[in-house]
């Protein structure tokens, strides 16, 4: 469990001035994956649509449940997600699908817009998906590497992927050697070969396609890459 799982866990046995601290801290990020899945920049002060998403954001703290598996944020994210889809089907002409607003019924939802909303619930998926591809490609960019590249610098062997996979795994469940990571913004070759026994030159050599899977599995937002690249079990 992380620190702000740890700090979830914390709120849900009664601190309720942690739970402002959070709320005040995460409003960056609901703002972020509020617009971001609403295509448009949104405004605190006159959008009904952050004020749906900070209350989801404050009803996924209550139900979360760590043992479960998934990571907070990715968790917050998809009732934010569900609460934006109900807003939707209520107000349909805040909808935008492919960049057309859809004209509402009153009081009730006309068969194409009805439509609408299914097609772009279903659109809502494919974009979480870029969501975290854009956050993987800025945490790759803090470290000198870019999404282009990345193809060019993975092995082309599934032996040699599945190795480095559970490098990965072993590394990111030791603190220091992620904490130095993340710090230094540099493989800490040494750390890493006397805690998993890895090659140095096979360290060297993968060492991009090492950090881009290290990033995956750390990140708490990219719970559908690291589904991706490891499976569910993940």
């Amino acid at each position: 469990m992380n620190v702000l799982e740890e700090t979830v866990s914390e709120i849900q046995e009664g601190n309720d001035a942690l739970r402002e601290r959070v709320l005040v801290s995460y409003q960056p990020f609901i703002h972020k994956y509020a617009s971001f899945i609403c295509k448009k920049k949104l405004d605190w002060a006159h959008d009904d649509e952050l004020s749906i998403a900070l209350i989801a954001f404050n009803k996924a703290i209550d139900g979360y449940r760590a043992r479960r598996g998934s990571a907070f944020t990715a968790y917050a994210r998809a009732v934010m997600k569900n609460s934006l889809i109900d807003y939707f089907k209520k107000q349909p002409h805040y909808l935008l699908l492919d960049e057309k607003r859809v004209d509402a019924v009153p009081q009730s939802l006309s068969k194409d817009a009805r439509w609408a909303v299914d097609d772009y619930a279903n659109e809502l998926e494919n974009r979480d998906r870029a969501f975290e591809i854009g956050l993987f490609k800025e945490e790759l960019c803090q470290f000198g590497l870019s999404l282009k590249e990345m193809p060019a610098v993975s092995p082309r062997h599934r032996a040699t992927r599945e190795y480095l996979k559970s490098v990965a795994q072993q590394i990111s469940s030791h603190e220091q050697i992620v904490r130095k990571l993340n710090r230094n913004k540099r493989l800490p070759s040494k750390e890493i070969q006397a805690y998993t026994g890895a090659n140095r030159k096979t360290l060297e050599k993968w060492r991009k396609y090492l950090v881009s899977l290290i990033i995956i599995l750390t990140h708490p937002d990219l719970g559908i890459l690291t589904e991706y690249v490891w499976g569910k079990e993940a």
